[in-house]
């Protein structure tokens, strides 16, 4: 792989996005050198995003926020499908006292942080 990509760049900041080669040579393309492979890898477009900044005439990819999974969104995917918490509750008794239990285990495996964090609880 290339070290660096082409991004047409004009008066308002990236104009394409990066391409392997220069486009027209009309145009003002100057390289573009990308996120690490990492940050790439871990890129999350509902959380995160994506700008350039230009550095001593070379285009650097940013991106920016954090690609993690907040607790609320962990817990979500980790407790049981809805439909068997409301059966356990319809039922009530033993079921529902190991729903309680299963639900518990999670919200234990996956704490809320501390009120100083800015994670939004959700409710969860």
């Amino acid at each position: 792989m290339k070290p660096f990509m082409y991004i047409k760049w004009g008066e308002l900041g990236a104009e394409s996005s990066p391409q392997s080669e220069p486009g027209d040579t009309s145009s003002s393309w100057l390289p573009c050198k990308l996120a690490d492979n990492e940050a790439i890898a871990k890129y999350n477009p509902s959380k995160q995003s994506v700008r350039y900044e230009l550095k001593n005439g070379i285009v650097h990819q940013v991106i920016d926020g954090d690609a993690a999974d907040t607790y609320a969104d962990l817990r979500k995917q980790h407790y049981p499908p809805i439909e068997d918490q409301l059966d356990a509750l319809w039922k009530g008794g033993a079921f529902q006292e190991e729903m309680r239990k299963e639900i518990l285990a999670v919200k234990a495996k996956f704490p809320k942080p501390k009120k100083d964090s800015d994670e939004s609880t959700g409710g969860v």
